[in-house]
């Protein structure tokens, strides 16, 4: 989408826009997160082999270690999108 693009569309548009594209961020996170929770689970069970988390996620999920381990508290918490907007305050 090009600025052109935004020039001729409402602020009433872009506003619909910014709400629907951030509320699918969010639930890509929140996906994530549960995929990171799963790979984690998969690999302390040995099916990476004889490897740790962390050196097999740091090695396989180029993300910061950082983010890793946010994306594994979201996928641990009870509620996931409370603790995506927790982790967001914190910020």
């Amino acid at each position: 989408m090009t600025n052109e693009t935004f020039e001729t569309e409402t602020l009433e548009t872009l506003a619909e826009k910014i709400a629907q594209y951030a509320t699918e961020a969010d639930e890509k996170t929140i996906e994530a997160a549960k995929l990171v929770g799963e790979a984690r689970k998969r690999v302390e069970a040995g099916e990476a082999g004889e490897v740790k988390w962390y050196t097999w996620g740091r090695k396989n999920i180029k993300l910061l270690l950082s983010r890793l381990r946010e994306l594994q508290r979201i996928a641990a918490a009870q509620d996931p999108r409370m603790e995506l907007k927790r982790l967001r305050r914190m910020i």
